[in-house]
């Protein structure tokens, strides 16, 4: 199509009879892009962890710095998201999370290029110093990334459950990405300040590439089909007047979903990455003598294993909202119980038993761990969006991302707990 792109479409009688197609499936892949954009970013920095502990803390002093270098992060970029989306859910809100796109791309990328930059600086006798302004920097990312996802999510709501999950496929195929890419640099060079490099321009690009895609959205009948149907329902439930958000009202139709995923949400972080990746394998030479049993056993089926339940939750759309939190209280209650016999810790336990050293049981309880995820963490998205009114989806998504990343920030603080009660029981 040549030109500007029509804002409205002509609604008449049989409009809703007559949905346009989503021709070669752009809308759907675009959304996939954009969940990329959100999670792959994210996960090539935090990938990138290796570079700052080895290169940038080098001091006497720093060991602290090293140790726990990877959760101060987390915890700052996560208390971050929350609080961003947090602010921008009920303040200037009115059901509408388009606008913040656009600038929260353009500082994700200005940040990425400055981390960049940061590559060059000599951190050797400063590593307190380097430390604050790293997480200073972080903490912007995670802001905006937080505001990122939950207005794509916001805008995805008015479609059909398909482009809903798509935006959480794309989140998982960052995810898969961003581990991909860490495993096979790691085999390719050894030096950190290289693989840094490549992963945060990597970020940028794909940054870039969602600027670009997220003006296209325009130019296709179905994003202007959706949206436009959303504006006149709004318009006749308001009668003209400026819309209100009903919070009250959209948290009473949605607290189950809300507080699955927290529970959720929480339950997954708190064991991964932190706990699963400080198993020891019983066998040196499982699997691949050349791949280390961390990378093959954890994060690379986590990865898959997480992509394929998102897919699985697209053709298997059970069980339904009534039924949801049980199913999520049983396997958070049983991941979290079962875990704690792996052989984690295995020479700082008191009592604790390790009764799982079987290394192909441990990886298909993790097959297990991160195919639930991907399938609940879609299922209750795609639930969450329809539970409500077409015109308050957006509030709806926007509210469940809250509740996401509350539970993340609830299990990265629980893995500390976790840990601790491993040692002490």
């Amino acid at each position: 199509m040549h030109g500007k792109p029509v804002d409205t479409i002509v609604i008449t009688s049989d409009t809703f009879d007559r949905v346009p197609k989503d021709r070669c499936f752009i809308v759907y892949i675009s959304f996939i892009i954009h969940g990329l954009g959100c999670f792959l970013p994210w996960n090539l920095l935090f990938h990138s962890y290796e570079y700052f502990i080895c290169c940038k803390f080098l001091g006497d002093d720093s060991d602290i710095y090293r140790q726990h270098f990877l959760s101060f992060c987390a915890l700052a970029a996560i208390l971050a998201a929350l609080v961003t989306t947090g602010i921008g859910l009920f303040i200037g809100f009115h059901g509408d999370t388009k606008r913040r796109i656009v600038p929260s791309i353009v500082v994700l990328i200005i940040m990425f290029i400055l981390q960049v930059l940061f590559a060059v600086f000599d951190a050797r006798d400063s590593s307190g110093v380097f430390l604050c302004v790293t997480i200073l920097n972080i903490v912007v990312i995670g802001a905006f990334i937080g505001l990122y996802l939950s207005s794509i999510s916001g805008i995805v709501s008015y479609f059909p459950d398909r482009y809903v999950n798509a935006v959480v496929i794309g989140t998982s195929f960052g995810i898969l990405i961003a581990i991909c890419s860490r495993v096979a640099f790691k085999y390719y060079s050894n030096d950190a300040r290289v693989i840094a490099i490549y992963f945060l321009v990597s970020a940028i690009i794909t940054l870039l590439v969602c600027f670009d895609t997220y003006f296209a959205f325009p130019y296709s009948r179905l994003f202007r089909f959706y949206h436009t149907s959303i504006k006149i329902d709004l318009l006749h439930t308001t009668k003209g007047r400026l819309f209100q958000v009903p919070y009250g009202s959209v948290l009473k139709q949605i607290w189950i979903q809300c507080i699955s995923i927290f529970l959720h949400y929480f339950s997954t972080v708190t064991l991964f990455p932190s706990i699963l990746s400080q198993v020891q394998s019983a066998a040196p030479t499982f699997l691949l003598p050349n791949l280390q049993f961390i990378d093959a056993v954890v994060l690379i089926n986590f990865g898959i294993f997480n992509l394929l339940g998102n897919l699985f939750a697209g053709c298997v759309k059970k069980p339904y909202s009534r039924w949801i939190l049980f199913f999520v209280f049983v396997r958070a209650i049983a991941v979290l119980f079962t875990f704690l016999f792996i052989n984690f810790e295995p020479y700082s336990r008191n009592n604790l038993p390790v009764l799982i050293h079987d290394d192909h049981i441990f990886m298909g309880l993790v097959m297990f761990f991160a195919f639930t995820h991907g399938y609940f963490n879609s299922m209750l998205q795609m639930l969450t969006t329809k539970s409500v009114e077409p015109y308050l989806s957006a509030t709806s998504a926007v509210v469940l991302q809250l509740f996401i990343f509350a539970g993340c920030f609830c299990g990265i603080i629980g893995s500390f707990v976790y840990q601790f009660l491993a040692t002490l029981l």
